[in-house]
């Protein structure tokens, strides 16, 4: 009979989803996986088509005690119901939920993957302190705790206190193969196509970037970036993909710096690879990074990449070998390296290839999925 994982996820978008769908896909063959999460957008959707059981629940983003302990009470009725072999829990706010939803059940491992930096002081006005304290005392209900980058797991050891022993990193993988040869001349009228369709010259250099549009991932950076580009002179345009709460934001952001014409909203991406092919060079703002598969992404399809030097971008992008890296949160530095990068050609052209070598190297999916499999066996045994 197949062991039973049960995911545990808020409403999420980008690489989380991403994440998760790709251990359902690989792992339903020899498991029975559930997921527990909201019903709103396309959430469940996208995990059901994937393969995976739903079971639904309204787990809100930010943390509201009163709000919180009913929908604990919930994924208590639902883990005595379902009784799983493993709970499997992705993100600050089901990592909270289901660990304490989880303290009846000690006999049912849990995982916890961080996929990003704990946002506390946006989560609530609860003082930093206290949260360090409740995930102290939360991480020994935790069999193993995956971080998606060293970088996060040197997190949770220093500034959290957890153990180094109960984490393990397990780099987020891509299925590279899938965006190889987007470059070549096979492609160009898919190219044209999508330029055509979103009103871009052909021979226009496009510089961009694909996030949710939200505070951490830096785009009104990106635009300081872009204004201070045009101002040397340079008929860049720059795409700006992806949808978010800070829509409207950016888009007041570009009449104030006067880039109106200069910068697209292509809108959710639905082919990364179409989007990517069209690039000159991808640019990663963050303020704030795990690990991005949207940079690995990029990186797969041979593209020039500038972005800053935050979380675990660094393990990914080696300075001046695989990309260039700058300081977060500065556009000077952003828009100079990305002149650097249009101005030589050849070096940015060098460094897309050396990036794809080191995503297949250390980012492989196979991988990512493997070390979870052996993880779960683990926990199983």
């Amino acid at each position: 009979m197949k062991k039973k994982v049960m995911y545990v996820v808020r409403s999420v978008e980008g690489g989380i989803r991403e994440h998760i769908k790709v251990l359902i896909q690989y792992l339903k063959p020899s498991y029975d996986l559930v997921v527990v999460c909201p019903l709103r957008g396309d959430l469940a959707e996208s995990f059901e088509k994937t393969g995976a059981r739903i079971i639904p629940l309204n787990i809100s983003e930010k943390l509201n005690p009163f709000r919180d302990f009913p929908q604990v009470l919930y994924l208590a009725r639902i883990i005595q119901k379902e009784r799983p072999d493993i709970i499997h829990l992705h993100g600050f706010k089901a990592g909270f939920i289901g660990r304490l939803s989880s303290l009846g059940f000690s006999k049912i491992p849990v995982v916890l993957t961080v996929h990003n930096y704990y946002a506390y002081p946006e989560m609530s006005k609860i003082p930093l302190s206290y949260f360090k304290q409740a995930e102290k005392l939360l991480s020994r209900r935790v069999s193993r705790i995956i971080t998606v980058s060293d970088a996060l797991k040197e997190n949770l050891t220093f500034t959290l206190g957890i153990d180094e022993k109960k984490i393990t990193r397990i780099y987020n993988g891509i299925d590279y193969a899938r965006l190889e040869g987007i470059n070549k001349k096979s492609s160009e009228e898919k190219i044209n196509t999508y330029k055509a369709r979103l009103g871009i010259p052909l021979e226009a250099p496009l510089i961009g970037t694909a996030a949710r549009m939200a505070p951490q991932k830096g785009l009104g950076i990106f635009l300081e970036a872009a204004n201070n580009i045009i101002r040397e002179g340079r008929s860049c345009l720059f795409l700006l993909a992806g949808d978010g709460p800070m829509m409207e934001q950016l888009k007041n952001r570009i009449r104030d710096l006067n880039l109106q014409g200069k910068v697209i909203f292509p809108g959710r991406v639905a082919d990364i690879s179409e989007f990517l092919a069209c690039l000159d060079i991808f640019v990663l703002p963050s303020l704030s990074e795990g690990l991005s598969i949207t940079l690995l992404e990029a990186l797969a399809a041979e593209k020039p990449v500038v972005a800053s030097r935050v979380g675990g971008v660094p393990e990914i992008v080696i300075d001046g070998i695989t990309g260039g890296l700058v300081p977060p949160g500065d556009p000077v530095s952003l828009a100079s390296k990305v002149l650097d990068f249009l101005d030589n050609p050849q070096k940015s052209k060098n460094m897309g290839i050396q990036g794809k070598l080191r995503v297949m190297d250390y980012f492989d999916i196979k991988d990512m999925v493997k070390r979870t499999e052996d993880l779960y066996k683990d926990l199983c045994s």
